[in-house]
């Protein structure tokens, strides 16, 4: 996803530049974009997450989740996380009916202590 900077002018009846705005976007979140909470997480290996999207309740059944490396962690459909190895996982949750708005959150797998 490309992030741009964008700048909006307006002008009088005489053309004469009323007004001018620079929007950066920066991390701001679009208005209604889908997101993931927490977007990073630590978990032991063995241990379990849940993460959560910003979707509606009616829309939490038509979210898939994935996980970029199952061996390390895998994810349920509900968004529970278990860490499996150690490592760092890329989660990504979609809606079923709109494959191109989705959310990541990454999740770091640690070894357990002595």
């Amino acid at each position: 996803m490309a992030i741009a900077t964008v700048v909006v002018g307006a002008c009088d009846s005489n053309n004469t530049v009323a007004a001018i705005a620079r929007i950066n976007p920066g991390n701001v979140t679009t208005p209604g974009a889908l997101f993931i909470t927490p977007n990073q997480v630590t978990i032991a290996v063995g241990s379990q997450v849940q993460l959560t999207t910003n979707a509606g309740s009616s829309q939490q059944g038509q979210l898939q989740w994935f996980s970029s490396n199952t061996i390390v962690a895998t994810v349920s459909p509900t968004g529970l996380v278990t860490g499996f190895a150690a490592g760092v996982v890329t989660i990504t949750a979609r809606f079923i009916f709109d494959t191109l708005q989705a959310a990541t959150a990454t999740v770091i797998v640690q070894s357990p202590g002595p």
